[in-house]
């Protein structure tokens, strides 16, 4: 479940019922800080996620991603919204909540955690949303494309075939 990063930093990965109460409490408040879901929601996501991964500095929460298993009524949603209905049935996995820590930001992290969690993913057909420019980016360096149109004023739909 550990590996070690830089800095002495560790990397984890797992099922989400495998991490301790405290690991989740500060995934929630980071997910919530960057202030891209709801809160109500995000408690529901993560109990429905089949992976998280985390990066602590000593005991805190820095990075976060995870592997969701998104409801078909939102996934059906999304793929709409962005004018790709059609394409919403290939894909079942969602990667999201994919936040840093503002005082680690600019550090790479979130490109360690994906690194680190496609082996993992690799035979899966996964979407993900995001308004921030700068996601688009580090998502296409693991083969995320853009697909359908900018929704809801702000958001970009991507997917990744399986390998």
């Amino acid at each position: 479940m550990e590996k070690t990063v830089p800095a002495k930093e560790h990397l984890l990965i797992d099922k989400p019922a495998e991490f301790s109460n405290q690991i989740i409490k500060q995934v929630q408040e980071l997910i919530q800080e960057g202030g891209q879901i709801k809160p109500e929601l995000i408690k529901v996501g993560l109990h429905r996620a089949a992976l998280l991964a985390v990066i602590l500095k000593g005991d805190l929460v820095i990075s976060v991603c995870c592997l969701k298993t998104p409801l078909s009524s939102y996934r059906d949603s999304v793929f709409k919204d962005a004018g790709v209905p059609e394409m919403k049935d290939d894909y079942n996995a969602e990667l999201g909540y994919v936040v840093t820590h503002s005082d680690y930001e600019g550090l790479k992290l979130c490109q360690q955690l994906l690194t680190a969690m496609f082996p993992h993913l690799n035979d899966k057909a996964i979407f993900a949303s995001t308004r921030k420019p700068a996601m688009i980016h580090i998502l296409g360096k693991f083969g995320f494309k853009p697909v359908g149109k900018v929704y809801k004023q702000d958001l970009s739909l991507l997917i990744r075939q399986g390998i």
